[in-house]
């Protein structure tokens, strides 16, 4: 079946739920970016298709861990006075912390009129903006495969949702 993109967020909202609520955070890598990494331990589908089981979140905008204020708070306390930006040392931390502690697992996911919020089992929460001055603010997609061969992403763009995936 060939995938299609639509812009629409209620469809988009309910892939990103059935992509990772329930799937453990396995891991990050970061260049220029970051992205994280998700896999599922029970079998998902939407719509009768079935979802891949390993899925990656590229964010490019603005995110944070807990309350937006708290964060601002933490990553001002966090000097390092050889580092030129405190906040991705301290977002790496929560991220290794996050993987390797109990509770990784996504329990919720929330998506706002400004953020997408994802509470794990722990109770730790990651909100990300939906707003970018980049090309998206972040992208939920199948990890090693090429654009033109995907079949199932998800791409915020200026507040809005594209969803590729399979259509009857």
């Amino acid at each position: 079946m060939n995938a299609k993109t639509k812009k629409d967020r209620r469809v988009g909202e309910a892939l990103i739920g059935a992509i990772l609520k329930g799937g453990g955070f396995s891991g990050f890598r970061f260049d220029t970016a970051f992205c994280l990494r998700f896999e599922r331990s029970e079998p998902g589908e939407i719509n009768g298709n079935e979802i891949p089981w390993i899925f990656e979140l590229q964010i490019l905008t603005e995110w944070w861990f807990g309350a937006k204020e708290d964060w601002k708070k933490r990553v001002k306390s966090f000097q390092e006075k050889h580092c030129l930006d405190t906040d991705e040392p301290l977002k790496a931390y929560e991220l290794t912390c996050l993987r390797w502690s109990e509770g990784g697992t996504v329990d919720l996911i929330n998506m706002g009129d400004n953020c997408l919020t994802i509470v794990f089992k722990n109770g730790k929460s990651l909100s990300i903006s939906l707003e970018s001055d980049v090309d998206f603010a972040w992208i939920v997609q199948e990890p090693n495969v090429s654009e033109e061969d995907s079949q199932w992403s998800v791409v915020c763009e200026c507040g809005e949702l594209f969803v590729r995936m399979p259509y009857s």
